[in-house]
């Protein structure tokens, strides 16, 4: 019994971290632009953020901005986030490499 209690108490407590860290990241999206859309990766758990790497008609290289593993372990260690990843937003022809689409 003591287990299952346990275990959930890590289940809420990490589904808690999770949302926390999606509020900090939409907070800090408001100021910077390039952050598009944020998700948590469904097979691995880790947070996924993609970010904006296209400046005057190129692809640009994101870890030039700031988006490398120092921000993500940052982001890991104060906002809660797990295993932070940063992806390119759109290929090199400009094509984006997601549906950002949202139903209504």
């Amino acid at each position: 019994m003591k287990k299952i209690l346990l275990a959930m108490a890590m289940i809420v407590a990490t589904t808690s971290a999770q949302a926390d860290c999606f509020t900090k990241i939409a907070d800090y999206a408001k100021d910077d632009k390039m952050i598009a859309a944020w998700a948590k990766d469904s097979n691995t758990g880790d947070t996924v953020v993609v970010v904006n790497n296209i400046r005057n008609m190129k692809a640009i290289d994101i870890t030039n901005y700031g988006f490398d593993k120092s921000m993500a372990k940052s982001m890991d260690t104060k906002w809660g986030c797990q295993n932070t990843k940063f992806v390119d937003g759109y290929d090199s022809y400009g094509i984006p490499k997601f549906n950002f689409m949202v139903k209504k």
